[in-house]
């Protein structure tokens, strides 16, 4: 198959899962599925702007005609096989949470985080109903990006209170590289998948999608996003190796390229991770400054200094309570975690530990982090089972996929709301084509 015979995608009907009585004509639909693809991009405008965007597509779901049907599907849904991995990943955490050194706020990061995901199914039910509302929802993305990111080149080059007004500030000057950084992860999560959107909507699409990447990853340089440039790199690295296999093995779907990979990635991150420096005793230190000179044991050319001894620190954390953790979300507030290290101005462990795969291990331990390990591998499998007939599709998800967990090793905190919401509706805006039957056979 050709790899830009992208509507080859959509011509079965069994792949459609089209259900009358959604309303694919009324306005509220539309507005619904324009706002589900508005809402990642607007993140460049503030995080606040994406929760508007997402309360706005649910708002306008629930008053679009269909309901009752939608709710079926939704209970549906709930049964598939993703579904309980789902229920057993939040089963693996429930103990790190019961136990936590602060209950109340691993209980709320627990219910939200389930809500999120429940949220984002309300998307997938909804699109699934209706190829006009998945287009529409992929012109959306696709527009929105596009203006989140000329706006924000042209306020890097030009005229930075440009990006104050979008970000509804009025029209401050902004230091503007440092603003936009947070967003060069979101680009590197997005732009593989706004290329597909191009190439499967066809026409003028193509042609946005393309002009959209190359703002993008301008973006991405500019305020020197490295967790932007490593999600694209890997992104393209994974897909290239998706499209590869799929050219040459003529009768079945091969994985091997995708496995060797993510054999390699682990390699070099426990490599690393079994090179860490050793954390100075801070037994005595009562003043919550730590006055001497940290040493890195990995050149600063791969990791700095002090991402060094927070990952240091936090892997020390962890192996004190291996198996479930210390409770989620808590990493900051364990014993010397606070104390600031005045050779970087900022504490061991500044938020969050940088990396999910160390935050996981000390917030839930190994039963939580296996739990979730699970959940993409069969997230990966998915995507690597219907990339023999859905390539197109199958090179977003994996691009997601693989950009969205390899950025999160080195930035934000994995319980960060509007982080989680990236991949979980730009995800739920890629399975919406995939096939029924690929979801929800076991």
């Amino acid at each position: 198959m050709p790899f830009f015979n992208a509507h080859k995608v959509s011509n079965n009907a069994d792949d459609l899962d089209l259900t009358e009585g959604i309303g694919d004509q009324n306005i509220f639909s539309f507005l619904a599925a324009i706002f589900i693809g508005a809402s990642v991009p607007l993140v460049c405008s503030s995080p606040t702007m994406m929760a508007i965007a997402s309360i706005l597509a649910l708002i306008f779901i629930t008053i679009s005609p269909g309901t009752k049907i939608l709710i079926k599907q939704l209970f549906k849904n709930l049964k598939s096989p993703l579904a309980l991995m789902i229920v057993i990943l939040f089963l693996s955490w429930a103990p790190s949470m019961i136990d936590s050194v602060d209950f109340e706020k691993s209980a709320s990061v627990w219910v939200r985080t389930l809500f999120f995901i429940f949220i984002a199914t309300v998307f997938f039910t909804f699109l699934k109903q209706s190829l006009a509302l998945r287009k529409t929802a992929l012109r959306s993305l696709i527009i929105f990006s596009l203006l989140s990111s000329s706006i924000g080149i042209i306020a890097i080059y030009t005229y930075s209170p440009l990006l104050s007004l979008y970000r509804i500030d009025g029209l401050d000057v902004l230091d503007t590289l440092k603003t936009l950084k947070y967003y060069g992860s979101v680009e590197g999560c997005i732009t593989v998948l706004v290329i597909c959107a191009g190439f499967y909507l066809g026409g003028v699409w193509r042609y946005l999608s393309l002009l959209k990447c190359i703002l993008g990853i301008l973006l991405i340089i500019e305020v020197d996003s490295d967790s932007g440039i490593l999600a694209l790199i890997v992104a393209s690295i994974a897909c290239s190796v998706i499209i590869f296999e799929n050219k040459v093995s003529k009768e079945r779907s091969s994985s091997k390229g995708i496995f060797l990979i993510l054999i390699a990635a682990a390699t070099i991150f426990f490599l690393l991770i079994a090179k860490l420096p050793d954390i100075p005793n801070l037994e005595y230190i009562n003043n919550k400054t730590y006055d001497e000179v940290l040493n890195p044991s990995i050149s600063v050319e791969y990791v700095d200094t002090h991402r060094q001894y927070i990952w240091a620190f936090a892997l020390n954390l962890a192996l004190d309570s291996p198996v479930i953790g210390h409770g989620i979300d808590v990493s900051n507030y364990l014993p010397k975690a606070d104390i600031v290290v005045s050779q970087f101005n900022q504490a061991f462990i500044p938020g969050h530990p940088h990396s999910w795969f160390l935050e996981l291990f000390l917030e839930v331990g190994v039963i939580g982090l296996l739990g979730l390990i699970a959940v993409l591998i069969f997230l990966l499998f998915i995507w690597l089972r219907i990339s023999r007939s859905q390539l197109f599709i199958s090179i977003a998800g994996i691009s997601i996929l693989f950009a969205f967990w390899s950025s999160s090793m080195i930035n934000f905190s994995i319980w960060l709301s509007w982080w989680q919401g990236v991949f979980l509706i730009i995800t739920a805006i890629a399975f919406s084509f995939v096939p029924t039957k690929s979801l929800l056979s076991r």
